[in-house]
């Protein structure tokens, strides 16, 4: 005989973040077949057939995103808990002995933002700052191949004014070939639709097909939300750098930075916090190396 079912539990209390978190609707009908609006956020398609072969319906390039930059990302979305934050992605544009097109991400550049009226829901990064990043960046011998943001408490999902944003990067590096090598990465550390304590970090891409078009090219019914199709490339020696990014980031918000307060249960924002970084360490450090970072990450944001 089948025992009888345990009775569900009680859901459990929301804590007062839970219940002061801003909230965003998923659009749930294909969004080229309505008007517009800003801050509805667009469900992502899958390319098809292999990155950069250049088959019909493929991603037009291969994508490697290191495991520092994501690290860095990861803190910076956390930092902000009710405001969206923003930074710069720098790496390099390569192709394979094949002749396959590749973006290589190699560092996260967390970048100043302005407040604006719905900072809660939009994000825009501050010019000196951006100017700032872009020349520690060309220091370091790097390009910008790619840009990020968080969406702290709803999904990561593109919304209208992101893929608007998207599409004017790529038109600002078009090469002559069509190619328009830049990404785009949205983290969402705070979603309570989302049971696991990683935080979601998605890249997409705006498809605009066959249609060319200027730097101030518009969406149109001819593009598409596309998710892209990553690869993690697992570089070990980021963590002096990494360590003093996450230390500029929590001078940044430092009065903002409320790392005691609960999340669910005993588990606190800080708990989350390390529990998601640990998940993008390198997996061929040792334990002892995994341990060092997160114990000196710990008592950074102390």
């Amino acid at each position: 005989a089948r025992a009888p079912a345990a009775e569900p539990a009680a859901p459990a209390e929301p804590t007062e973040y839970a219940k002061q978190r801003p909230k965003r609707e998923l659009k749930k009908r294909h969004w080229l077949e309505h008007d517009l609006e800003g801050h509805e956020m667009v469900p992502m398609e899958l390319f098809c057939g292999s990155p950069g072969s250049g088959e019909e319906g493929s991603q037009p390039f291969g994508v490697q995103v290191s495991c520092g930059c994501q690290v860095v990302m990861d803190v910076h979305g956390f930092m902000s808990f009710s405001k969206e934050i923003i930074g710069l992605l720098g790496g390099r544009v390569e192709r394979t002995q094949g002749g396959r097109p590749v973006v290589r991400v190699e560092e996260a550049f967390p970048v100043r933002e302005i407040r604006t009226e719905d900072d809660t829901i939009n994000v825009e990064m501050d010019p000196e700052s951006e100017v700032e990043v872009r020349a520690k960046m060309a220091d370091a011998g790097l390009i910008a191949v790619g840009w990020y943001h968080s969406h702290p408490s709803f999904p990561a999902v593109p919304s209208v004014i992101d893929l608007t944003n998207q599409l004017r990067y790529q038109r600002l590096v078009r090469e002559e070939d069509g190619l328009e090598p830049w990404i785009a990465a949205i983290v969402s550390p705070y979603n309570k639709t989302r049971p696991a304590m990683e935080s979601e970090l998605t890249y997409f891409y705006v498809d605009a097909g066959a249609r060319t078009g200027g730097k101030d090219a518009e969406l149109d019914r001819d593009c598409r939300s596309m998710a892209l199709d990553t690869a993690t490339s697992e570089n070990t020696a980021f963590a002096a750098a990494a360590m003093s990014k996450i230390k500029m980031i929590k001078e940044w918000y430092g009065a903002e930075w409320e790392g005691a307060s609960l999340w669910e249960g005993q588990t606190t924002l800080k708990d989350k916090l390390l529990h998601s970084v640990s998940s993008r360490l390198p997996s061929c450090w040792s334990d002892a190396m995994r341990e060092a970072f997160l114990n000196s990450l710990n008592h950074l944001l102390v």
